[in-house]
């Protein structure tokens, strides 16, 4: 309140010194995203960041550069917070070469970032290049055992990881515990994935949910490589309640109704892949086909659940790296969907995957427009983007003019080999009903004109 007073007088006070308007613009900000206001934070930062001059102070421009560096890297924009960050690094060495505690901290997060866009050895060398100094030593050893993790250097993660202190860091458990898993020393997996819930049962010390949940999750990824599915869904299931914000059933079969209030998408995403995997995994033992149907289910949630993260998270790295890692899930939607076609014909399984596959051609499309947007190419796509939502609304409308009563068949090809093989993708469609067979090459019809429009802007 004292702040946005101060803002006041400010904005009706012309003679008030630039240098003071600029610490007010950015204290504020701060204070804004501290209360998770990221617009509001972001436009009392942008105000500060027009007032500054030659003659501002560096420690104050290198805290306004790494507060949007912050800003941005806790919502998703790796590569925007990069820019910012690298900024303020700039500044901090320029003026203040031997501050190497403020210099190492946004080493540590330009690290972290880079990690965060998949770039593993600029991570790795500059996790390293920091070590040196002797500061922030947990998080850097707890990025380099993450970054050796994901480079599948298993054995070097685990050197680094234990020079991180549990208490510091709990977490430091479960990608130890994961290591040794994928090494397959699974006592060892197993005792470090329960530690954390040890801790937790322990009010005293405040463990993170999300860090029981992700124990969970590992615990899951355990069960399968053992081959005890039901167990593993019993995990993976415990892992999305404590990833959820409302939702509490612990039967395999029930997801959650709504995604509202999600802690750590990146992780809700993982877990309900890995439970329609598993129950696939399940139906290729058993042969129960009510496996197949459960992960069916789960697939087709696991895509609205994509749906949801395009609408709702103003992230564009986030939702691009989503995407990125969607397409598994679309081509086991088809596949299994093709699958109950074959166990129960004429249910309406061949035509969803037609479906499915035809709305993964419109979501790459979005995502590859996305991504020009992203970069430095200046390329106007605000009417692409609209367009695109267009004809993705016409092969929805045409999809409900389809009585999938009737009987109907749908031999598809379906070429993934790359994500933009849309050309080579082949769809046969052999037409038992005239209306249904219209509305079927409405949709082929829609989608040709989805691929052009890629064509046309790459």
């Amino acid at each position: 309140i004292a702040y946005l007073k101060a803002v006041e007088i400010n904005d009706l006070n012309k003679d008030i010194k630039d240098s003071l308007s600029f610490q007010l613009f950015t204290h504020l900000g701060s204070a804004y995203y501290r209360l998770n206001n990221f617009d509001s934070a972001k436009y009392f930062l942008q105000r500060a960041e027009k007032l500054l001059q030659s003659s501002t102070a560096g420690n104050d421009k290198a805290r306004l550069y790494n507060t949007f560096g912050v800003l941005y890297y806790d919502n998703g924009n790796y590569r925007q917070s990069k820019v910012y960050f690298n900024q303020a690094l700039r500044i901090i060495k320029k003026y203040y070469p031997d501050d190497h505690v403020s210099a190492v901290n946004i080493q540590t997060n330009i690290a972290t970032a880079e990690y965060k866009l998949g770039n593993y050895a600029a991570s790795l060398d500059l996790n390293t290049a920091i070590l040196k100094y002797n500061t922030g030593t947990d998080f850097i050893c707890m990025n380099l055992g993450r970054t050796n993790s994901a480079l599948h250097r298993y054995r070097d993660a685990l050197n680094v990881f234990r020079k991180v202190r549990a208490a510091k860091i709990p977490g430091v458990y479960n990608e130890i515990g994961n290591a040794h898993l994928q090494l397959g020393a699974f006592d060892s997996a197993s005792w470090y994935f329960d530690k954390i819930v040890r801790m937790a049962a322990v009010p005293a010390n405040s463990i993170n949910p999300l860090d029981v949940g992700v124990s969970h999750l590992y615990n899951s990824y355990l069960f399968d490589k053992k081959e005890e599915f039901v167990t593993a869904l019993k995990y993976v299931q415990e892992a999305i309640v404590l990833f959820s914000h409302n939702f509490r059933s612990n039967n395999i079969y029930d997801n959650p109704a709504s995604f509202t209030g999600n802690f750590g998408y990146f992780r809700m995403f993982d877990a309900l892949k890995k439970k329609a995997f598993l129950f696939n995994r399940l139906y290729s033992k058993n042969r129960e086909p009510v496996y197949l149907k459960a992960s069916l289910k789960t697939y087709l949630l696991t895509l609205e659940f994509l749906g949801y993260i395009e609408k709702n998270y103003d992230t564009d790295d986030a939702k691009l790296l989503l995407k990125k890692n969607s397409r598994e899930v679309y081509e086991d939607a088809i596949t299994i969907s093709m699958q109950l076609d074959t166990l129960e014909p004429g249910k309406g399984y061949a035509e969803q995957a037609f479906y499915i596959a035809e709305i993964n051609k419109g979501s790459i499309v979005a995502a590859n427009v996305d991504e020009l947007a992203i970069g430095d190419k200046q390329i106007e796509t605000n009417s692409i983007s609209q367009k695109i939502r267009n004809l993705k609304f016409v092969i929805a409308r045409l999809n409900l003019q389809i009585d999938v009563s009737q009987k109907k068949e749908i031999n598809m090809k379906l070429n993934f080999r790359d994500p933009t093989s849309y050309s080579r993708t082949t769809v046969r469609i052999t037409k038992r009903n005239t209306i249904t067979g219209t509305c079927w090459w409405k949709i082929y019809s829609v989608c040709l004109n989805l691929t052009r429009l890629l064509s046309a802007i790459i």
